[in-house]
């Protein structure tokens, strides 16, 4: 079985949007918004009203001034809705 949720994503506007109860997770590329839904309804038992994806391409950055470059992973990001402004203790959610 594959790893669906990989980690919580904790950012300014992510923690933003939590008191709308909107959550951001890092999830695994192949996994669908039907999966995604029950990973998290099994996971924290909580009822998902909605899930949005986006995907981020790879991105090559360069290191200061030298000419080392390095790669970004490619990843998909799962923004999820919970109902009635539920509320996930993302303390349950391994690193």
């Amino acid at each position: 079985m594959k790893t669906i949720i990989k980690k919580a994503l904790i950012t300014e506007k992510s923690y933003s949007k939590q008191d709308q109860g909107v959550y951001s997770f890092l999830v695994n590329q192949d996994a669908n918004k039907a999966e995604i839904k029950q990973a998290i309804q099994t996971m924290f038992g909580v009822k998902v009203e909605n899930v949005n994806t986006s995907s981020i391409r790879k991105k090559t950055r360069r290191l200061g001034r030298s000419r080392v470059h390095t790669k970004r992973a490619a990843g998909k990001v799962a923004h999820i809705t919970l109902q009635d402004r539920a509320k996930i203790d993302l303390t349950k959610l391994k690193k």
